[in-house]
């Protein structure tokens, strides 16, 4: 979670790396990343702590259902617009109109000096196995990389006044459904290349926190197949188009000055 925090703000300031003694900011955001609130916001999306959504008190045991997948955007929306950020839903039409009329997309925006944008994108929707869909409250798969993203966002805010790119907060919708899966990234991307063409701005880079709390030593699927805690990068797609080595290099030394976990890039 840190190092995800301390990576997004490099990119969004544009300054590389040296070391923390001639970049303390970067110490500082390491620091200012709160574990209370991490679990905090995790609890709540996942049915362990209520939330509150229009005056009443529930919980969100599941994102699988239109009624539950609405009130996990309320909870989200009222979140990130508490950091000051400007928030706009995005409704598009889905191929799953059997469960909902319209996917939703959530896009919060963080301005920078420039209109040139970093996506951190992470899916809301859940799963459970086929005739028990809504028993699966997908603590994993996503909302750890749901938590990282919000006190990314609760963390970068306290920077506004040095970021110097966008930062674009984005909940998609419809990632676990299968024909097409990653639908409502699908279509956030589709959206963000129109309209960064009509804006005349880049789009820096993505980063998706996907399952960032999965245990793979747990489910023996570690790549090396030790026990010790890592982190995983995979920089590169599979038909190479988006190779990204540098990205994962300054990735990788980010880590090795403010962490002592275990870097594994892959592909």
């Amino acid at each position: 979670m840190k190092i995800s925090a301390l990576f997004s703000l490099i990119l969004l300031l544009n300054t590389p790396l040296t070391s923390s003694a001639n970049t303390p900011i970067y110490g500082k955001v390491f620091n200012d990343v709160d574990r209370t609130q991490v679990l905090t916001h995790l609890k709540e999306m996942t049915g362990v702590l209520p939330i509150i959504v229009d005056d009443r008190v529930l919980y969100l045991t599941d994102r699988y259902s239109a009624e539950s997948k609405a009130n996990f955007r309320k909870y989200w929306t009222k979140t990130m617009s508490a950091y000051g950020l400007t928030v706009q839903e995005m409704p598009y039409t889905t191929q799953h109109s059997t469960i909902e009329a319209k996917g939703h997309n959530l896009e919060a925006i963080l301005p920078g000096k420039v209109k040139d944008s970093i996506v951190i994108i992470v899916h809301y929707d859940s799963m459970g196995a086929p005739g028990h869909e809504t028993f699966n409250p997908a603590v994993d798969d996503d909302m750890t990389g749901m938590a990282t993203q919000i006190e990314t966002a609760r963390v970068l805010t306290q920077y506004k006044d040095n970021l110097h790119y966008t930062v674009r907060f984005v909940a998609a919708d419809f990632e676990e459904w299968p024909t097409p899966g990653l639908e409502g990234a699908r279509e956030y991307a589709k959206y963000l290349k129109t309209l960064s063409e009509k804006e005349n701005f880049k789009i820096i880079a993505a980063i998706d926190d996907e399952q960032s709390g999965w245990n793979c030593a747990k489910e023996n699927k570690c790549l090396d197949k030790t026990t010790i805690p890592k982190l995983l990068i995979n920089d590169c797609s599979t038909d190479h188009k988006y190779e990204s080595k540098a990205l994962s290099g300054q990735f990788a030394s980010v880590i090795q000055e403010f962490s002592t976990l275990p870097v594994v890039t892959a592909c």
